[in-house]
């Protein structure tokens, strides 16, 4: 599956040139990259503890350099993934050890 898959009936042929191809993966990654980045922010400004703000930002950030490497640069999806993975499941553990 190409992100052609994801355009099939819009125009055309329904696949994008390899061209059309980059360019929508830097939108998609480059938007998820600059959204995560206002995310972690915004978690970090919010009143809660310390830990849980801090596990928050950190699962945001995972989500940018997700969006930024393994989608709009089209690298290797495994270790940006771990590390989203990794942190999400972390976000849960600080949840339940020190609490809200």
């Amino acid at each position: 599956m190409d992100l052609g898959d994801l355009f099939d009936g819009i125009g055309g042929s329904g696949q994008l040139s390899p061209r059309g191809q980059r360019i929508a993966r830097i939108l998609f990654g480059g938007g998820l990259a600059v959204l995560s980045l206002f995310g972690a922010v915004y978690v970090l400004l919010e009143d809660g503890g310390l830990p849980l703000r801090i596990a928050g930002a950190t699962m945001f950030v995972a989500l940018a350099a997700f969006g930024l490497f393994a989608i709009a640069l089209g690298r290797g999806v495994k270790p940006f993934g771990c590390f989203f993975l990794l942190s999400f499941a972390g976000l849960f553990v600080v949840r339940i050890v020190f609490g809200a």
